[in-house]
């Protein structure tokens, strides 16, 4: 949706807070309360917004056409296969409702630039069969974005302005030779910062890991996709991850460098767990220093081969939660003790907000916003308080 609306701009659109000729809304469908909500947005949409062309996109759509799941009525449906087609699809349907059709600007002010940061699609698509999950039928097969294609276009971000990119994608531990990828682009481009958005433990091979640990272009986190810490839940899930060999190279990766993050992406409540196989989640996420946790309430989904499996009671899974949750603040409060009196780089994204080197959202102290915003500066960390990081800039040469 990002570079769609970034074509949008590109066409001269802009956005508005009167009443707008084009909406859109991407889906999402990979849990039943996402399915619902996309459902409850559509129906938003269109009461708000009765006189608008009201587009559809996604994998709602997809799943209307493979699954026919239902959607409320919009103007027009496009697919996850259809998606790069957007501008062409709308400049048909525009044209015959005679409205004057998409022509091309160049316009590069625009949130992403100011805050500094780009997501840079490097693949789509999956050949995996996790037992809870849709996403291989609603994506395709798997799919890589060709280097000399990554690397111009991370090009042109440079020389407007983004000093970090996210390489993203439904799973970019797919991508063929993702550290050659990497070797290139460092060597290819002058981006002052590379992340990768979630990662799948398989990808941390001795080469991809070498290269990333400490190298001032890389950000020092990983955001696993990790799902679960007890190998026999992750087993029903159909997962590949070997968490005895996730946790040492875990360990490497701290023993080399102390201030290195990890998140996770945690479901909790699968068929079947039982309080033993909780717990050893629990104690895995203690293990690995899991800082910071994007947990997913387990929701059956038609069509995928747990949805035949025992459900567990939703009060179960409330307080399993609750106790991943107090489990990751508290070590997300020592890790942060470890980075009190550091200096780190942090690119300053908006305001006051800003992201530090290993990944930690921080709140720095800045006299004149509009001239550090977008930029990576070196930040002295000076307080966590309240679940909250906090610096000041010590210097406004960027790197």
């Amino acid at each position: 949706m990002e570079d769609i609306g970034l074509q949008l701009t590109a066409n001269g659109l802009r956005q508005t807070l009167r009443e707008p000729d084009l909406v859109l809304l991407n889906t999402c469908v990979v849990t039943a309360k996402a399915e619902k909500e996309s459902r409850q947005k559509i129906r938003a949409l269109r009461k708000k917004h009765p006189k608008s062309f009201l587009v559809v996109l996604g994998c709602g759509v997809t799943a209307r056409e493979i699954f026919n799941i239902n959607l409320p009525e919009a103007n027009l449906f496009v697919s996850n296969e259809n998606k790069d087609q957007t501008i062409n699809i709308l400049n048909k349907h525009l044209r015959a409702r005679l409205i004057a059709p998409l022509q091309s600007k160049t316009c590069l002010n625009n949130k992403y630039i100011q805050s500094g940061r780009k997501f840079i699609k490097i693949q789509d698509g999956c050949d995996k069969y996790c037992s809870y999950c849709l996403t291989r039928y609603l994506r395709g097969i798997p799919k890589s974005i060709p280097p000399e294609k990554i690397i111009k276009e991370i090009n042109f971000w440079v020389k407007n302005g983004i000093k970090e990119v996210i390489l993203t994608g439904i799973n970019i531990g797919l991508y063929p030779d993702l550290t050659g990828l990497l070797n290139k682009i460092l060597k290819e481009t002058k981006i002052e910062r590379i992340s990768f958005s979630s990662i799948y433990p398989e990808m941390l091979t001795e080469d991809f890991v070498k290269l990333v640990i400490n190298n001032p272009r890389i950000s020092q986190y990983f955001h696993l996709s990790l799902q679960s810490g007890s190998q026999n839940v992750l087993q029903r899930m159909n997962r590949e991850t070997d968490l005895s060999r996730l946790l040492s190279i875990i360990k490497q990766i701290k023993a080399e460098n102390q201030l290195f993050t990890f998140r996770a992406d945690i479901i909790v409540g699968f068929p079947n767990e039982s309080e033993e196989e909780f717990r050893e989640t629990l104690d895995f996420i203690k293990k690995a220093k899991i800082s910071f946790a994007h947990i997913f309430t387990y929701s059956a989904r038609k069509g995928t081969v747990a949805y035949s499996l025992s459900d567990l009671p939703s009060q179960i899974k409330k307080e399993r939660i609750k106790r991943i949750v107090e489990a990751v603040k508290a070590i997300r409060q020592k890790e942060a003790e470890k980075i009190i009196e550091q200096t780190t780089n942090c690119l300053i994204v908006r305001g006051n907000e800003g992201m530090t080197e290993n990944g930690w959202p921080i709140q720095v102290r800045v006299r004149d916003r509009a001239r550090v915003k977008g930029k990576i500066l070196p930040v002295k960390i000076t307080d966590f308080k309240n679940d909250q990081l906090f610096g000041e800039i010590i210097s406004l040469l960027t790197n």
